[in-house]
């Protein structure tokens, strides 16, 4: 009497055993209409961990075949990239050589179980069906002249080779027979390929180099990596979609793409599919990595599985069913206490900032006067250093109510759109850079950095300014952002002037939405109690 379960398990005479229905139109291939294997137990709590591997490769065999019946329907031409292809061959000549080794085995024990021999006429037989098959292959155009004669040889030494490992009564044994048929299987599953590429052979959609590595790597298909969706097609439209679509800006989307593909390497190397344990593993072999930074290859990963799942029709029907890879990790619990404020940046007191622009001073070369002059617009206004690299004088420079300030109309926030009254002692400083524009921007700049970034160069000469100084990873540009908070709270500037001028939330629909914030007169007041011996 046999008890069922609905998760996959059946009970059969006080044993457990997995279950998994085949889907109809693939039973014929199996030759059965479910998978079940016994699991050697009657507590069904141990069933159910025991089962899990057999129903995830029990998957993975129906998802093989599906991708051998669209390569054997022809489907290498129908929105398939090359490595989708590549995978679609390998997958096609992996799943034909484990039936062809298990239809051999069976085949071979028959033989012996019957009392047959396997000599040197077992050996000439299978040499004579093989030449005459690559025979009929070329007449068909398959294989050209250079290749007939080439797989003719392999043939011709592999039938050599084998029989001068008879034994004295001119057999060969079972494991050396398996080994024999397995080596010819090798030699000929090329030629089936190349029955298979047929139609991709008559496009000129792949080059000839990545056809013959097509080949290549389905006649090696062992040592192949896993079918996997990060391939150059996939990433690149996914990251025109993150670009164009979402309006994710370029910097972003390059460092997402940049994690996923180091993440692919990494599966390629070890030959893993990609799934929530590889990405586990995955992010524990990255010892050198921080929890933050881990989180962030994460995050990645779930922005491309979430576009995957819509975009990726092959990528959605495996995943729809399994387990989220770049969900529910886990990562060092957060620190609490000193030990959490040890790791968070840093502000630089005023006495420091003074002491940074002294240093500056000390520099030689073109970017000396640059550097100390963002440092004090910085220090004198809480802007950050992009927003004073953009600067443009005839853009920037307005009068407001009467107040000469900065324009800041080209902020990443609503909130960071603002006016910011210019300091009394940043006058002179200002006019000086105007007269010295080359190109209407009040702080000059390579903009070398590919995605238009005009404060790079300046940003990694402060990194390197201050890291000179003694100062560790927590102190940044920014953390002069947080000297000036400090200083206007210490010199009893309202809150909500102060978030004003640094272009912050004040956190309420009262002043957020409604209040026009503090007028040009209350923010230039605050702004002059902000001060600091710079020297030239």
């Amino acid at each position: 009497m046999s008890i069922m379960a609905a998760d996959n398990l059946i009970l059969k005479a006080g044993t457990w055993h997995a279950r998994y229905v085949i889907p109809e139109d693939l039973r014929e291939y199996f030759g059965k209409s479910q998978f079940s294997q016994s699991l050697k137990t009657g507590a069904k709590a141990e069933a159910q961990n025991l089962k899990i591997p057999l129903i995830k490769r029990w998957k993975a065999d129906i998802e093989a075949k599906r991708k051998i019946q669209r390569a054997e329907d022809g489907e290498f031409r129908l929105n398939m990239d090359f490595e989708e292809v590549k995978d679609v061959a390998v997958t096609y000549m992996a799943a034909k050589a484990e039936r062809e080794t298990e239809h051999i085995k069976s085949l071979i024990n028959a033989l012996i179980g019957n009392g047959a021999t396997f000599g040197e006429p077992e050996l000439d037989r299978l040499k004579a069906e093989q030449k005459e098959r690559i025979m009929h292959l070329h007449m068909q155009g398959y294989l050209s002249d250079a290749e007939y004669d080439h797989f003719g040889d392999e043939i011709d030494v592999w039938n050599v080779q084998y029989s001068m490992k008879l034994n004295e009564t001119g057999q060969l044994g079972f494991e050396t027979i398996v080994e024999a048929v397995k080596k010819l299987n090798r030699i000929t599953n090329t030629l089936e390929l190349k029955m298979l590429m047929g139609e991709l052979s008559e496009t000129d959609e792949f080059t000839i180099t990545e056809k013959q590595d097509v080949v290549e790597s389905a006649k090696n298909h062992e040592s192949h990596a896993p079918d996997s969706p990060f391939t150059k097609k996939n990433f690149n439209t996914f990251a025109i979609y993150q670009k164009e679509i979402r309006k994710v800006i370029d910097k972003t989307v390059d460092m997402q793409v940049s994690r996923l593909e180091k993440l692919s390497d990494w599966l390629k190397q070890e030959k893993m599919s990609l799934d929530h344990k590889s990405v586990r593993l995955y992010l524990e072999s990255q010892t050198t990595l921080s929890p933050k930074t881990k989180k962030q290859y994460v995050l990645a990963g779930n922005t491309f599985y979430k576009w995957a799942m819509n975009n990726l029709p092959r990528f959605e029907a495996k995943f729809q069913n399994m387990k989220a890879p770049f969900q529910n990790h886990e990562f060092p619990i957060s620190r609490k206490g000193k030990a959490q404020a040890d790791a968070e940046r840093k502000n630089f007191s005023a006495k420091q900032v003074e002491e940074i622009f002294s240093k500056a001073k000390e520099l030689k070369g073109k970017n000396r006067q640059n550097l100390m002059d963002v440092i004090r617009i910085g220090a004198l206004t809480g802007m950050r250093i992009e927003e004073i690299c953009d600067l443009e004088y005839k853009r920037d420079l307005i009068d407001d109510e009467g107040i000469y300030s900065f324009s800041l109309d080209e902020a990443k926030n609503r909130s960071s759109i603002r006016n910011i009254p210019i300091h009394p002692d940043l006058l002179p400083i200002v006019e000086r850079m105007k007269a010295s524009s080359k190109d209407g921007y009040l702080i000059p700049s390579p903009a070398g950095n590919k995605y238009g970034i005009r404060s790079d160069f300046l940003s990694k000469a402060f990194g390197r300014l201050k890291t000179s100084m003694g100062f560790n990873e927590q102190y940044v540009f920014h953390s002069i952002r947080g000297t000036v908070i400090t200083l206007l709270q210490r010199a009893d500037v309202p809150e909500t002037t102060s978030k004003c001028i640094t272009g912050h939330d004040v956190g309420d629909v009262h002043n957020d939405v409604y209040s026009d914030g503090a007028s040009p007169k209350q923010k230039y007041e605050a702004i002059r109690k902000l001060n600091y011996n710079f020297e030239e």
